[in-house]
């Protein structure tokens, strides 16, 4: 059901069952609502294309079949007009399809309500992944710096938009509460990262776009690229092909002298594995 309070919503779906019947109910009944029905491009293009037609204030996601408490949007909403923050998080939560088993997505708590963001606090939060379905973002700041999701195929298509929209943010707030539940699927890229460990290879792919926007931005690469390596590493670490990718990541490596990333990394690592944090 949808709150009359709710944030206004655009629909952008095809579907070959009774969802576009259902969105035109909703079309009638609430003049806030549009429907766009547009051929499948992959979720980076539906996203982009979403974004290229809206005209409100905020900008959301939500996947196909995922769950979410009913007050969402107004949560995230007053949150955003009390604070005034460009983003505003909440917490989400897994469930497994077919068995209805849910676990929590393990978001770090920060501990606050509310923060101006500064050069560390971009670091952590570009190093902590927040899908675009748990953040509630200004549609102005999206449009102004041209932050787009990947539409090459690459697997983490939204890894960059995330990273883009922390760096150009001035604030951001977070409502410690699960208001948003993800639907797990094994066929999906959140399954295949179980059996298909060489996907990982597109952080590389990401990590050339975001020099290449860097750039195209005016900002400084090599602070950006270093704030990004956390992901490489991580990734590093999957992969089959580990020669193979550690050769690609030194060549970017030594373009940008950040050799001694890596052993900051390990250190990092290290540290937590002795104080038994993930």
């Amino acid at each position: 059901t949808l709150s009359s309070s709710s944030a206004a919503s655009d629909v952008y779906k095809r579907q070959t069952d009774s969802t576009p019947d259902i969105c035109a109910e909703y079309v009638k009944k609430d003049k806030r609502f549009k429907y766009i029905a547009k051929k499948n491009g992959g979720p980076g293009h539906a996203r982009n294309f979403g974004l290229d037609k809206a005209t409100g204030e905020y900008a959301i996601f939500m996947d196909h079949d995922d769950l979410v408490d009913p007050n969402w949007l107004k949560t995230l909403y007053d949150t955003a007009q009390q604070t005034g923050a460009d983003i505003t998080f909440c917490h989400a939560q897994e469930m497994v399809d077919g068995t209805g088993e849910t676990k929590s997505m393990n978001y770090p708590n920060f501990r606050r309500r509310y923060l101006v963001l500064n050069n560390e606090w971009r670091r952590k939060l570009s190093q902590t992944f927040l899908p675009p379905w748990c953040k509630l973002m200004r549609l102005s700041i999206i449009k102004q710096h041209n932050i787009r999701f990947a539409e090459d195929g690459n697997k983490f298509d939204d890894v960059l938009f995330h990273f883009f929209l922390i760096q150009h943010a001035n604030n951001v707030a977070f409502v410690n509460k699960i208001l948003y539940t993800h639907r797990y699927f094994p066929e999906s890229i959140s399954g295949q990262r179980e059996h298909n460990k060489d996907m990982h290879f597109d952080s590389l792919k990401t990590l050339r776009d975001l020099i290449q926007k860097a750039k195209v931005d005016g900002l400084e690469v090599r602070p950006l690229v270093s704030r990004y390596l956390h992901h490489c590493f991580k990734a590093e670490r999957k992969v089959t092909s580990k020669a193979k990718y550690t050769a690609e990541l030194n060549a970017i490596l030594d373009q940008y002298n950040l050799q001694a990333e890596r052993a900051k990394f390990e250190r990092r690592r290290l540290f937590k594995k002795l104080l038994g944090i993930r």
